[in-house]
């Protein structure tokens, strides 16, 4: 849980998605807005957002959670890249 006062929470946050096994999610931002907690980024699947979802969650109890957060479904190129 992150105290509800820690100026620098959002970014301890983001950080810790960024290192964490679960997630390792380097481009997600959080912010405060109107009271609650906007989560926002690309992630490739559904249960990753909901993992992060879930994390934020929990690091601010009590505040209502925003997810701005899109899929990006990541496979594989329809051509071989040609490097020269």
């Amino acid at each position: 849980m992150i105290k509800a006062h820690d100026e620098y929470a959002e970014a301890e946050l983001q950080r810790r998605l960024a290192e964490g096994d679960g997630t390792a999610e380097q481009g997600i931002d959080i912010v405060r807005r109107d009271g609650m907690i906007v989560v926002k980024g690309e992630v490739e699947c559904a249960e990753r957002r909901d993992t992060i979802l879930r994390e934020v969650s929990q690091a601010f109890p009590g505040k209502d959670v925003r997810s701005e957060i899109t899929l990006i479904p990541v496979g594989r190129p329809a051509e071989a890249e040609e490097v020269t």
